[in-house]
């Protein structure tokens, strides 16, 4: 891959390019290890809560992704909330099944589409000669009372057959009204088996965070099984120095902590401007053909510029106190 040709042909479908970036951060690490922790408890379920932009639904990826090679006696599923205004049952369970079974998406009747999904999961569960099942939904923050109401009955139905399945309820802060919903309608018991149990995927909020996610771009290669890392690849001659991006986290840290600071918000960063970023600095390097050196640092300053994070603090800046988002504790 030394030829001009060939370098600009794998750049065309580059995951630095693409934006197909999906490494983790000690937090996804930390959410492994919190699925762990309730799978082995036997408990019902809990949930995931997350600000938007932190890049939760890329967590639960790499989650799945790497469940097997952790936990391959435990089978696992990812499912996406319907996101419907009104509880319909067909709706509801299609939506489900079109997820994990895809040649029963054609059935209409929600009997069949709930025993179909039942029979699915207890046939995954014996495959692994397990009695425990993990379910994830993502953007559960969508979830209408009724459907999560739903999921439970389910639960008990796969409890009667002697199979647990263990609910993971993953969304936005706003999950927390369904639970008020629940409360509010005396519905206790379902408010202990999901809402007792509350995990936080939070952002990059230290320098070591940083360079624990930076190195993984030091590490992934592309093409895979080729000698060409990620950064590498932006920064062949400087890489071969000895040079990794991973080294730059201190920097880069004190760039995306003083904006913050400076706007009065915590100093913790969403992953989606901290991977625009990263993904910024390397594409410049690459067009530029300036991989010679390490990144100055008016090159991360004009990084951090492109990922949106500096409109994104000013505008939080200028919103009513009342109105701003509170750092959870």
């Amino acid at each position: 891959m030394n030829s001009i040709v060939d370098r600009g042909e794998i750049w065309e479908r580059h995951p630095v390019k693409l934006r197909q970036i999906t490494y983790p951060t000690q937090a996804s690490e930390h959410l492994l290890r919190s699925c762990e922790h309730a799978i082995r408890a036997r408990t019902k379920g809990f949930v995931v809560v997350s600000k938007p932009l932190m890049g939760l639904t890329t967590a639960l990826r790499i989650l799945v992704a790497g469940w097997p090679k952790l936990y391959s006696e435990i089978p696992i599923a990812l499912v996406r909330s319907p996101g419907a205004t009104v509880y319909h049952p067909v709706r509801f369970w299609s939506s489900l099944v079109t997820q994990l079974i895809p040649n029963l998406a054609t059935w209409r009747n929600p009997d069949a589409l709930r025993l179909g999904l039942l029979r699915n999961l207890l046939t995954r569960a014996n495959a692994h000669d397990s009695d425990r099942l993990l379910l994830i939904v993502d953007r559960a923050h969508t979830l209408l009372p009724e459907e999560l109401l739903q999921l439970a009955v389910f639960q008990d139905d796969l409890a009667d057959e002697g199979t647990n399945l263990v609910v993971a309820l993953a969304g936005y802060e706003s999950l927390r009204t369904i639970r008020d919903c629940l409360h509010d309608e005396a519905r206790e018991e379902p408010v202990r088996r999901y809402f007792e149990n509350e995990h936080y995927l939070y952002g990059i909020r230290s320098s070591q965070e940083l360079a624990y996610f930076l190195e993984s771009f030091d590490k992934c290669r592309f093409p895979q099984g080729s000698e060409w890392p990620i950064s590498r690849f932006c920064f062949p001659k400087a890489f071969d120095r000895g040079w990794r991006l991973w080294h730059e986290a201190a920097r880069a840290w004190s760039i995306f902590s003083g904006y913050a600071i400076r706007e009065g918000v915590p100093a913790e960063v969403e992953m989606q401007y901290v991977t625009e970023t990263a993904c910024s600095l390397l594409e410049s390097a690459y067009q530029r053909g300036s991989g010679a050196l390490p990144p100055d640092e008016d090159a991360w300053r004009i990084a951090v510029q492109s990922s949106g994070l500096i409109s994104s603090r000013a505008m939080l800046s200028q919103m009513p106190e009342s109105k701003a988002p509170r750092r959870r504790r």
